[in-house]
């Protein structure tokens, strides 16, 4: 795992072709979790959390936004032209997330160079997945776009895609912690 601050170091020192090499075709940049909260689901075993309502969500990104460098960039393992990323507790799962209130097998992200980007699909979680606050029905797959809010049960993740978060570090752009 790396911190965006490592990623805004990567931008400043590398090219972009480069900084893609580095990070993947995408980032998901992931919201620390409230630390009571988190002791809470790990007691429990549950989701602690209902999705996030609208307002909210803006005032906890901008919260977010203002800590920016100190957030940690979940890696994920090196992309083709196309690969489905599993989300997920279990270890055979490509993005690891170990929360009570993720299921084992709890979304799946998909990449393609030819699509364009990457799209997301809930696998019948528990706990929901959502984008930007709007939570997913099992089948329904959609495609992201930069900035967009995913929430897998509790957990909470910014999706950028590394060109456009390599543009933005590496002019000094997003907020610096």
């Amino acid at each position: 795992m790396f911190s965006v601050r490592d990623l805004r170091t990567w931008a400043t020192s590398l090219g972009p072709d480069e900084f893609r090499k580095q990070v993947g075709p995408f980032v998901l940049i992931q919201r620390p979790p409230d630390p009571v909260l988190q002791q809470l689901a790990m007691t429990m075993g549950q989701r602690t959390l209902e999705s996030p309502k609208k307002e909210k969500l803006v005032d906890e990104l901008l919260l977010m936004v203002r800590n920016f460098d100190d957030l940690v960039v979940s890696t994920l393992p090196p992309l083709g032209a196309a690969a489905d990323l599993a989300v997920g507790r279990l270890p055979d799962c490509e993005l690891i997330i170990d929360e009570p209130s993720v299921s084992k097998r709890h979304a799946m992200l998909r990449w393609d160079t030819v699509q364009g980007g990457c799209s997301i699909q809930d696998l019948g979680s528990m706990n929901g997945t959502f984008v930007n606050t709007k939570p997913m029905e099992k089948s329904e797959e959609r495609l992201l776009a930069d900035g967009d809010h995913l929430a897998f049960g509790d957990p909470e993740f910014l999706y950028f895609s590394s060109d456009s978060l390599y543009q933005q570090l590496a002019k000094g752009g997003l907020a610096k912690g």
